[in-house]
């Protein structure tokens, strides 16, 4: 399970001696993306330090940070990422900062101890975002990204009791282009996050209006900052799409959820002893939404229809837009951007992609290169 805001930061006064990582990583040709696998790890919350999450980066961007475990607070997930990789020259930067979630009703939420706010829409959630995390950042542009939603399809449900209670779970995505300057600079950003909503509606009592309620989480946020003229968008989304959790990590969360659902399901049956079967089969649905989360972030979504392996993988690879490849340095296989066409390992295990048939990789960087294979 990775739930994680990706968002960019840089420091001022990082331009000199930037040394040979940075010269590394001037030395990509326009149009060509090599980036290394990055890992982030979680030290704290098993009896062993786990591979909590990996993506791929920029060569020479380097990481730092990891998961932040805080089970204390309701109103959070139990697992924040604070993670960020940063260019030699401080003039990119990502960083994965904690999962949001808000909620909001047309009635007085008394002793409500988490955040109360309104966003609608993904949209409205990412001008909020931007208008908080990047003050003075003019917003360019807002575009829809149902791709990215594509994923969560399973998530997108209606319930009604017939006695008035109803509850609608969604996704929606979307992606803004921001305009800033720091430490003298003008950069440009672009934004994008994944949020389920959950609005549920309950029978007025007397004379009273329905109680509605809106309950909002980002499930996954990315943004890539650059200098202005330089950000690639096909670099961004394949850096976005490279995300992976780590599978042992994610393995252990998903009993953890498993344990809370085993503990929502007793205080189901106590509902129901209490005749609030409306209330247990909205439980059941949220804890089952929960557990739909971790399956397909995992990339292991059953479909209701029998389907090979194989089948099964392609149509992942194009929800995800990824292609599968042998990889020869690792072993096994590595899912990379299906944005380019063209895909080369180098013998320090980096790879390199491409829409230009007749880009070298070995004479551009002075390292022996393979052409890398699709799986079959």
């Amino acid at each position: 399970m990775i739930r994680f805001v990706l968002a960019t930061t840089v420091a001022c006064g990082l331009g000199g001696g930037v040394g040979a990582l940075a010269a590394q990583a001037r030395a990509v040709p326009p149009g060509v993306l090599r980036v290394q696998r990055a890992e982030v790890i979680d030290r704290n919350g098993f009896e062993k330090p786990l591979v909590a999450a990996t993506l791929f980066v920029p060569v020479g961007w380097k990481g730092e940070g990891g998961v932040v475990w805080e089970v204390n607070n309701p109103c959070i997930p139990a697992t924040r990422f604070r993670w960020r990789a940063t260019a030699p020259d401080g003039g990119g930067a990502i960083e994965l900062v904690p999962q949001e979630q808000w909620d909001a009703a047309n009635f007085p939420m008394q002793g409500f101890p988490c955040q109360q706010a309104r966003y609608p829409t993904v949209r409205a959630y990412l001008e909020g975002w931007v208008s908080r995390n990047r003050r003075g950042a003019r917003i360019l542009d807002f575009r829809a990204r149902a791709e990215m939603a594509a994923p969560y399809a399973a998530l997108n449900t209606t319930y009604s009791s017939g006695g008035g209670d109803q509850l609608r779970s969604w996704v929606e995505a979307g992606e803004v282009l921001i305009a800033y300057t720091e430490c003298g600079k003008e950069y440009r950003e672009a934004v994008s996050a994944i949020v389920a909503y959950r609005h549920s509606v309950l029978p007025p009592i007397g004379n009273s209006q329905p109680m509605e309620t809106m309950h909002g989480e980002t499930l996954g946020a990315f943004a890539m900052r650059m200098p202005a003229g330089s950000l690639d968008f096909t670099m961004v989304d394949a850096i976005r799409a490279s995300a992976r959790p780590g599978p042992e990590w994610n393995q252990r969360m998903i009993q953890s959820a498993n344990e809370r659902a085993r503990v929502a399901n007793q205080a189901q049956r106590q509902m129901a002893a209490d005749n609030l079967r409306g209330a247990q089969e909205r439980s059941a649905i949220i804890a089952q939404t929960a557990r739909d989360v971790n399956d397909i972030q995992m990339g292991t979504w059953q479909s209701s229809s029998a389907t090979s392996d194989r089948m099964q993988r392609e149509n992942v690879e194009r929800i995800r837009e990824v292609e599968t490849y042998r990889d020869p340095h690792y072993g096994g296989t590595v899912q990379l951007s299906n944005h380019y066409q063209h895909a080369w390992q180098l013998r320090d295990g980096t790879y390199v992609l491409t829409n230009d048939a007749s880009f070298d990789p070995a004479r551009a960087f002075g390292v022996g290169a393979q052409r890398l294979e699709r799986a079959p």
